[in-house]
């Protein structure tokens, strides 16, 4: 997940995407892995999860350190180290879910103007993070340690684990949980003291400061622990499989809706934003030249394979056009699939014509290109 306050996507999805033509830049970002992902939006996410944390070192030292854990795990025992990871990658919705709430309170935290509304919503935004981002993390690592949970403990529990562990970077997991913040956030059991300019908690005080330096903490160790564990992907194929081994029905929405994505900045395209919201996946780009559209084309298709659920996919462009460049319904995207497949041909010259007005009248009633 992206820093809400960075203006960045979901998930540490850099806004705009680009391609491989910034393979310069991921190497160098990147160059402190012996591997990196090979798809280029793959290794853009891994890259701005270093790039757009707000403690960049934090992040990177936590990026070797889980790509060293998770090598030497692989190495000793591989399923006891793919399954947490596994588990961890299958509740990504609730994850997205998670930052969506992220985002609002950050939302909330620039409209606030008085001190005591500021201190309080802050100590919110440092709940959801430790709680929501850097919690289920730092248990995954315990497991990959070889610690036994029955469930996911507690932040008190959790951060006495973390430091008893001895590992270096299970004790860096251990540094931004304020106990007795996340537990005033828990019980409501917190006030501003003007005098002091402190949230009294109880007996204890903690400052805004304290609670800013500490969600920044979270989120860098949460962004480098993604960036490691999507290069320690690249480098073992057989955690690869691992990780894709059947789950518990069907893959987290978030992961297909990341895959759509993909399929545009895969083509080259510069996707700004996207929203998928009641079966309508809408993508808008940077600009779609004439050069591009048979690339378009491929991604929409591709895109409309990842998200079966789709009834719509739209495209639009900051390009000044006031219409989508492209509106096609689910009954055109199953028939322009059909035609591409009996082309058998895998050129991406051939797509546009699977969207030509006069292949089909199902395309004719349902989708438009302008």
């Amino acid at each position: 997940m992206a820093d809400p306050r960075s203006g960045q996507g979901p998930h540490g999805i850099p806004r705009p995407y680009c391609s491989d033509e910034h393979g310069e830049v991921l190497d160098v970002v990147l160059g402190v892995f012996p591997v990196r992902p090979e798809h280029p939006f793959d290794a853009i996410r891994a890259a701005g999860a270093l790039v757009n944390a707000p403690r960049q070192l934090n992040a990177v030292k936590a990026a070797v350190g889980v790509y060293r854990l998770v090598e030497q795990g692989m190495a000793v025992d591989p399923v006891g180290t793919a399954t947490p990871l596994r588990e961890l990658m299958w509740r990504v919705d609730r994850s997205a879910a998670n930052s969506r709430s992220m985002n609002l309170t950050v939302r909330t935290l620039r409209e606030v103007r008085t001190e005591d509304e500021q201190a309080m919503v802050a100590l919110d935004f440092y709940r959801k993070t430790v709680e929501g981002q850097l919690r289920p993390w730092a248990a995954t690592l315990l497991r990959i340690r070889g610690r036994q949970l029955v469930r996911t403990p507690e932040l008190g529990a959790l951060r006495e684990q973390l430091l008893n562990d001895g590992h270096p970077l299970l004790a860096s997991a251990a540094a931004p949980i304020l106990r007795v913040a996340r537990n005033a956030a828990a019980h409501e059991d917190y006030a501003w003291d003007d005098a002091n300019q402190r949230l009294t908690i109880g007996d204890s005080t903690v400052t805004r400061e304290e609670l800013r330096t500490a969600t920044d903490q979270a989120y860098s160790f949460m962004s480098g622990a993604e960036s490691g564990w999507a290069c320690a992907r690249a480098a073992s194929p057989k955690l690869g499989r691992l990780l894709d081994s059947p789950g518990p029905g069907t893959s987290p929405r978030i992961l297909d809706v990341h895959r759509a994505v993909a399929a545009f900045g895969g083509f080259g395209l510069q996707v700004m934003g996207y929203r998928y919201e009641h079966g309508e996946f809408v993508v808008e780009l940077a600009v779609l030249p004439a050069d591009r559209v048979p690339n378009c084309c491929e991604a929409i298709l591709m895109a409309s394979k990842h998200l079966a659920d789709a009834v719509r996919v739209t495209v639009t462009a900051r390009d000044g056009r006031q219409a989508p460049v492209f509106d096609v319904d689910r009954s055109v995207l199953d028939v322009a699939w059909t035609a591409r497949k009996s082309t058998n041909d895998l050129s991406i010259g051939l797509t546009p014509s699977t969207f030509r007005r006069d292949r089909s009248t199902a395309i004719l009633g349902s989708g438009s290109l302008t």
